[in-house]
C-alpha cells in the first residue's frame, strides 16, 4: 500500500465512509493485526536489549569491583611485605646497636684507665674524647631499654672523672715538692673507692646488654 492509499484510508476511517466497504475493513483489520504484532516484537525487542544492556553494565560493574579488590588486595599484600621487611631491619638494627653498646662500653673502661695514667702519673694524653657521649646517644635514640643501666654508668663515671680533674692541677701545684706524694696519695685512695662502683655499673650494662643479644639472636627471624 503506497503513502498516498493509507492516507486516504485515514481519511476515510475518520469520515466513515467505509462502513458499507468491506475491503476497507480487510486491510484495516491487516494492519492493526500487523501493528500489534510488531508492538509486541518492539516491545520484547526493547526490553531483551535493556536486559543485555544492563547485563553488561552489571558485567563492568563487576570487573571493575574485580580490579578495585584486586589493587586493594595487592596493595595491602605490599603493605604487609615492606611492613615484614620494616621488622626485620629494625631488628638487625636493634642487635647492631647492642653490639655497638658492648663495644662501647669496653672503650669507655680503656678511655678512663688512660686518663687516669694520664692525671695520676703524667702519662700520654688521651686523643680521643670519652665513649661516655656515644652511650648516651644510642640508649636515648635506639635503646631506651638500657637507659636506667647506662644512666648508673654514667654517674659512677662523672664521680670519678670529676676526681681525676680536680687531682691533675693539684699535683701540678706540687709537682717536686715534698707535698707531691701525699697529695697523690690521697687521690689514689679516692680513686680505689670511686672505680669499684664505676665498674659495677659497666659490670651491670654488659650484662643487660648480653641478655638483649641473646634474645635477639633467638628471634625466629633473626
Amino acid at each position: 500500500m503506497t503513502p498516498e492509499q493509507m492516507q486516504q484510508l485515514a481519511q476515510d476511517i475518520v469520515g466513515q465512509t467505509i462502513r458499507h466497504t468491506w475491503p476497507y475493513w480487510l486491510i484495516f483489520m491487516a494492519l492493526l493485526f500487523l501493528a500489534t504484532f510488531v508492538g509486541i516484537y518492539v516491545s520484547r525487542y526493547a526490553g531483551k536489549r535493556g536486559e543485555q544492556l544492563a547485563t553488561k553494565a552489571d558485567f563492568q560493574q563487576l570487573l571493575d569491583q574485580l580490579r578495585q579488590t584486586t589493587a586493594t588486595a595487592e596493595a595491602i599484600k605490599s603493605e604487609i611485605a615492606v611492613g615484614e621487611w620494616s621488622k626485620k631491619e629494625q631488628r638487625a638494627l636493634r642487635r647492631q646497636k647492642l653490639e655497638l653498646v658492648a663495644q662501647t662500653t669496653r672503650d669507655l673502661t680503656w678511655w678512663l684507665e688512660r686518663e687516669t695514667n694520664r692525671c695520676l702519673f703524667n702519662g700520654l694524653p688521651v686523643e680521643t674524647p670519652s665513649p661516655m657521649d656515644t652511650l648516651y646517644l644510642i640508649s636515648n635514640v635506639y635503646l631506651p631499654d638500657l637507659n636506667a643501666e647506662i644512666v648508673a654508668v654514667s654517674d659512677a663515671y662523672t664521680k670519678y672523672y670529676e676526681n681525676l680533674l680536680t687531682a691533675q692541677p693539684a699535683l701540678r701545684d706540687v709537682a717536686s715538692t715534698p707535698q707531691y706524694t701525699p697529695t697523690l696519695h690521697r687521690f689514689t685512695q679516692i680513686r680505689n673507692s670511686l672505680y669499684p662502683p664505676f665498674y659495677a655499673a659497666v659490670t651491670a650494662l654488659e650484662k643487660k646488654c648480653g641478655e638483649l643479644l641473646r634474645s635477639a639472636f633467638a628471634s625466629p627471624d633473626a
